[in-house]
């Protein structure tokens, strides 16, 4: 009886652990589901015994898209709230700008192989030009360049007037020019020790304003404005940038030793205008290049360097400052005394001396420059004898070295004014022990 009791209980017990177990699975299974969402920027707040947290939920299914500052949009293909799925279009960009910009990629790499390709072609003439006499055991290398761009100013100059409506370029300059060059052995003879060396180069360039904006424009009136005892820079189309900007001189009147001026109208006046301003030649030489030879014997060596230049044009600062503009009291050029204008019927070049004034620029004082300037001269010798070897000398070699030995010019102007000038000579001697 008892065991039977027993066995009941036992099938109660297991029979309700089997359903609760049964019951608690279901209520999971019938569970609804929980999104669980980022919080952000939690803060925590504490009064008294109790606190609490606070923040922002942000879902993870939704983003921001970044429009392109540099793109037009064409076409938008959804509209607000609307739930799009991953690799929907959004919008589209309107590409003509991209594709222009593209193409005019294409055509500046074209030009740039278009001018590689020339300038590649002009290296390999010039690696051909070269000439060789074994007869006379000499050799001459001729180059000669060409080039031609245009160039575009992209910063204006550093005293013109800041606005910022005339920014961008400011204009564009033409520059053209040729180069000739040449050099070679004279003479070489291994058995008498004797060598001679040669080169010569010839330059000619030029550059012409073709274009300028209302900032440069600008820039020229501003020059006006502030007008000084010297030229001042002034740009216009179809002029070199080197340009020089006087007043037409007609001389100083025998009669009363006034400066007497041509203005744009081609009416005598004796008043200087930066109104009648003209262009009157430029810095710019014609023709300019180097010299330079380098002969050895036994064992002596001669080098010698010079720099020549042809067919520019300067203005005489010397004559303005010396002798115009100086007070004739106090020390000055000799040619106060004697060039000025002193009384009526005198000839002379230079207004008269009581006349204290600033000498604006003017034609008087444009001179052309022609000349040639000796740069460099060395002359040396190499003992080589048993002798110095008895004594543990291994090499001894003296040199007179020049720089600047002399110059000749069509212009007499003081020189060093703007920055330091010297004439050198020295000597040196190498020995090896």
């Amino acid at each position: 009886m008892h065991k039977k009791i027993k066995l009941a209980l036992v099938i109660v017990a297991s029979v309700t652990i089997i359903g609760t177990g049964i019951w608690f699975g279901i209520q999971k299974f019938n569970r609804t589901k929980v999104e669980v969402y980022r919080v952000e920027e939690l803060k925590q707040m504490i009064w008294g015994e109790s606190s609490s947290l606070q923040g922002i939920i942000t879902s993870n299914v939704s983003q921001k898209v970044q429009l392109s500052e540099n793109q037009i949009v064409q076409e938008v293909f959804v509209q607000e709230g609307q739930e799009v799925k991953e690799g929907t279009p959004l919008l589209s960009y309107d590409m003509t700008l991209v594709h222009i910009n593209l193409e005019t990629e294409k055509l500046n790499n074209q030009q740039l192989q278009i001018k590689k390709k020339g300038l590649e072609d002009t290296l390999a003439k010039i690696k051909k030009k070269k000439v060789t006499n074994t007869a006379l055991n000499t050799e001459y290398q001729l180059t000669f360049l060409s080039h031609s761009d245009n160039s575009e100013w992209a910063e204006e100059p550093s005293n013109q007037p800041e606005n910022p409506e005339q920014s961008g370029n400011l204009g564009e300059v033409e520059n053209s020019g040729v180069e000739l060059s040449l050099k070679g052995t004279v003479l070489r003879d291994v058995k008498r020790e004797l060598n001679w060396d040669i080169f010569f180069n010839l330059a000619h360039n030029k550059n012409k304003v073709k274009k300028i904006n209302k900032a440069l424009t600008a820039f020229n009136a501003d020059q006006d404005s502030k007008v000084e005892n010297k030229p001042m820079i002034r740009y216009k189309e179809g002029l070199s940038q080197n340009t020089i900007w006087v007043n037409e001189s007609l001389g100083i009147d025998p009669a009363t030793g006034d400066e007497i001026f041509l203005d744009m109208n081609g009416n005598k006046v004796n008043k200087w205008d930066s109104k009648n301003y003209k262009p009157w030649g430029s810095s710019d030489p014609k023709i300019y290049g180097t010299v330079g030879t380098m002969f050895m014997y036994k064992g002596w060596e001669l080098n010698a360097h010079l720099y020549y230049k042809y067919g520019g044009y300067i203005y005489n600062q010397t004559l303005v400052d010396k002798v115009e503009n100086v007070n004739p009291n106090e020390n000055g050029d000799r040619r106060i005394l004697y060039d000025r204008w002193n009384e009526p019927g005198d000839v002379a070049k230079f207004k008269k001396v009581s006349d204290v004034s600033v000498t604006n620029p003017t034609s008087r004082f444009v001179e052309k420059e022609n000349y040639i300037q000796l740069q460099a001269l060395s002359v040396s010798y190499d003992f080589r004898s048993a002798k110095l070897k008895e004594w543990g000398i291994q090499r001894l070699k003296i040199s007179a070295i020049g720089n600047d030995v002399f110059t000749s010019s069509t212009v007499r102007m003081e020189r060093g004014t703007s920055y330091p000038f010297a004439r050198t000579f020295s000597l040196a001697a190498q020995i090896t022990f």
